[in-house]
């Protein structure tokens, strides 16, 4: 038996949602976290989220020597740049450091708000 979840999706900044406090399990981020500002949207789900929660942050890449497609589309993107050169988006174009994909920094930011590293 499929056990129905009904989920309310709500159009709101990450910075300051106006949602209750101590109230979510869980928080999600997914390809988004390098355009939040990411002190205050940690500080608000610190508001939020139950004494036992979890904040989940994924992203994705690509590898372009492993897949012609991905090549080929990095390629397009590129003619399409001022100067032919491919950047990180958001604030990971400022990091100097990466850590499994992520700005390095911001493992030590959830780290200092409280939220501990589960799996990579």
């Amino acid at each position: 038996m499929i056990k129905k979840i009904d989920i309310t999706y709500i159009n709101a900044p990450a910075e300051k949602t106006n949602l209750p406090d101590k109230t979510f399990d869980v928080f999600t981020a997914v390809q988004a976290w390098h355009w939040f500002d990411r002190l205050k949207t940690v500080t608000e789900i610190k508001r939020m989220i139950k004494e036992k929660g979890y904040l989940v942050v994924m992203d994705s890449g690509f590898i372009s020597n492993e897949s012609r497609v991905v090549y080929e589309t990095l390629n397009i993107i590129k003619r399409f740049t001022s100067d032919r050169i491919l950047r990180s988006a958001g604030s990971k174009a400022e990091a100097k450091e990466f850590k499994n994909g992520f700005p390095s920094s911001w493992f030590n930011e959830w780290k200092k708000a409280g939220f501990h590293l589960i799996d990579s």
